[in-house]
Formats: structure tokens, sequence, C-alpha cells
């Protein structure tokens, strides 16, 4: 009986070690949690890939234009949120909202982008919200369709 108890008691101790790097990833402490802002850009760089979405964004500036790199969440989170591969293409006009870095580069947390026809997609991070239904991105495979016919689902 002893050795049973030492064999789970050690799986547990093996399963506790191994989450405990994946809980250390996910922190926030290099954003602003508590400041939102909101930046209007041109999609240079949509890199679809885990274990976050990345965005970079041409903003115009006095100077000519900046570039911000946005992170987003996993794909699976944002797919989640409605989001698919093909949601934005170089060139896109969009509007970005975010928890700026603190220490004052060009980029942060997306919170949200909104799509040049209005689509709002959420962008993952510990503010996003899911709508009920969840966001679509209009023209992407399956967009509209129920659920249970959304071969993105």
């Amino acid at each position: 009986m002893k050795t049973v108890m030492k064999k789970y008691l050690f799986l547990f101790i093996l399963v506790l070690g191994l989450a405990i790097p994946t809980l250390a990833h996910h922190s926030f402490a290099m954003f602003e949690m508590g400041k939102e802002l909101k930046i209007n850009g041109t999609v240079k760089v949509f890199d679809w890939v885990n274990p976050h979405v990345w965005i970079e964004l041409a903003v115009p500036s006095a100077n000519g234009e900046e570039v911000w790199r946005l992170e987003a969440g996993s794909t699976v989170q944002l797919g989640r949120l409605g989001w698919r591969s093909n949601a934005f293409a170089v060139g896109d006009k969009i509007t970005a909202t975010l928890h700026p870095l603190k220490n004052g580069e060009k980029g942060g947390n997306l919170m949200s982008v909104i799509l040049s026809n209005g689509a709002v997609l959420n962008g993952g991070g510990p503010s996003a919200v899911r709508a009920p239904g969840g966001p679509e991105v209009p023209g992407a495979p399956g967009a509209g369709a129920p659920p249970s016919q959304n071969p993105n689902h």
C-alpha cells in the first residue's frame, strides 16, 4: 500500500513541477494594465503563431511613421474569439486598443481590433471579453454559418 502511495505522490510532484514553468510564462508585468491606448495604423506583419499572435502596425507620426508590435493571445484562444489566420492582410487599416509597454517602447498587449469594415475582434489578453455567440471575421471561411456548419469552430 505504501508503495502505491509513493508512486501517486511522485506522479503528483512531477506533474506539479512541469506545470509551474507554464504558469510563469503568463505574466503581464511589462504592460501598463491600468492604461488603455487606441492607435490607428496599417498592418505591416500579421504572425499567426504560438505561443502568441503578433501584429506589427505602421502608425503615422510627426516623424513619418512608427512601428508598433502588438502581442495578442494564442491562436487557439483567438480562434475561440472569432479570429482566423486570414483576419488581416498586409496593408489593412485597423484601429487597435492596447495596454502599452511600461518601458515606453512602441508596443503593447492587444485588447481589441476594429477592422476597416467595422468588425471588432478581442485580443485574447486578460481584458478580452467574448461577445455572445463570438465575433466573426466577415469573409473568413465559414463566417456567418452556424457553429455546427462552420469548419472553423
